[in-house]
């Protein structure tokens, strides 16, 4: 599964820089991994893609 990872400088404008420069791609990863790997009939992801990715 590839994630892509986000350029933080596109929410620069839209969160604060302390809550920006916390983020971390590795436990995003991880937190990802664990939601899209939970099969419960009541729990739903949905992720849109476009011709790029």
């Amino acid at each position: 599964m590839a994630i892509r990872e986000a350029n933080l400088a596109d929410y620069s404008n839209l969160m604060a820089a302390e809550f920006l420069a916390g983020l971390s791609y590795e436990e995003r990863e991880t937190k990802w991994i664990k939601i899209l790997s939970n099969i419960a009939q009541d729990n739903f992801t949905y992720i849109a893609e476009d011709e790029i990715g």
